[in-house]
């Protein structure tokens, strides 16, 4: 090879790396959070700085089978304002549902008080986040789009996310031949957002203060341009594997990848709503399969997928 061929393929590629298009990608959309969070401040200033949110001694979450087993007797002592006499001594769990069952988890060392209604002080002073301005807009927003099951501000969102990720995936790379390897790297790239959306106690709903409930819709919908994103990475390989005949050769030498893209597909389609309302349990437990088969063969698959993975690892230890 001359010297010339050498200097020139030395030379660095023109336009982002895909790892910046990635990083590019999630600036944007942690950015468009942080703008939210910005207009639901003044809301979210007003309830932080209420004694009752920023108690640490009460955690909602999936009780345990001890404190389900708990005999009558042996619950925290509860008290009313005035200390005149104990309420609820034998209620471990004080919210009961048919499909599972849920309980407070108290600090022995600081009871839990009845709030008084009597004193002004106790009640949070309610205070409109800056989007409530917007209310024209939002009242539009929140309608349905015909029978799909989401508003109208909802399907806006993810058609431009959507748009957002198909753009990512192929501009200037689909014609006249397809490189996968900017689709694998916006599916990696969405995995700390996916993370961060599954989480009952996660860091978006801190920042909006918004509850699981609402954000678990965005979770099933970014699940989505995952997995297109991961389909069109490993469809556009073996079109090029199979165009430059080496697709047994090419394929078994990245297990990794395969078996981050089989939990990834086991994890879809025991997703899929007849399945999960009908086998929550199931569905639950596959979704684990799924987890950990793309934050452990993620590293070994992508040279720099170990940062993607510490990511989403922090988004699952902020659930915890």
């Amino acid at each position: 090879m001359s010297s010339t061929s050498q200097s020139h393929a030395r030379m660095p590629t023109a336009g982002p790396t895909n790892e910046e298009i990635a990083v590019y990608m999630n600036i944007a959309i942690w950015g468009c959070v942080g703008v939210l969070a910005f207009l639901n401040l003044p809301r979210a200033w007003a309830r932080y700085t209420h004694p009752t949110a920023r108690r640490s001694t009460l955690r909602f979450k999936a009780a345990s089978k001890k404190a389900q087993d708990a005999r009558p007797g042996h619950g925290p002592q509860r008290t009313d304002s005035t200390g005149s006499e104990s309420i609820g001594h034998d209620d471990v769990s004080p919210i009961k549902d048919k499909g599972e069952s849920y309980a407070f988890e108290f600090s022995p060392t600081a009871p839990v008080k009845v709030p008084s209604t009597t004193h002004a002080t106790s009640v949070p002073v309610r205070v409109h986040s800056l989007a409530a301005r917007f209310h024209r807009v939002n009242r539009h927003l929140h309608r349905p789009f015909f029978t799909t099951g989401y508003t109208l501000g909802q399907t806006f969102v993810f058609t431009v996310f959507s748009a957002f990720i198909v753009f990512g995936c192929f501009y200037k790379q689909f014609l006249p031949t397809f490189i996968p390897l900017r689709a694998g790297s916006m599916a990696i790239g969405q995995m700390p957002l996916i993370f961060a959306l599954g989480a009952k106690n996660n860091i978006i709903g801190f920042l909006l203060g918004v509850g699981y409930e609402k954000l678990n819709v965005w979770h099933r919908l970014v699940g989505k341009t995952i997995f297109f994103a991961s389909l069109a990475h490993v469809v556009g390989w073996l079109v090029r594997w199979t165009t430059a005949a080496k697709l047994v050769k090419a394929t078994s030498a990245h297990p990794e990848g395969w078996a981050m893209f089989g939990g990834l597909c086991f994890l879809v389609i025991f997703s899929l709503p007849p399945i999960r309302r009908s086998y929550y349990g199931f569905f639950w437990h596959t979704h684990w399969i799924g987890y950990v088969a793309m934050i452990v063969g993620n590293p070994f698959h992508y040279e720099e997928g170990w940062k993607w993975s510490v990511a989403a690892g922090v988004m699952f230890a902020f659930d915890h």
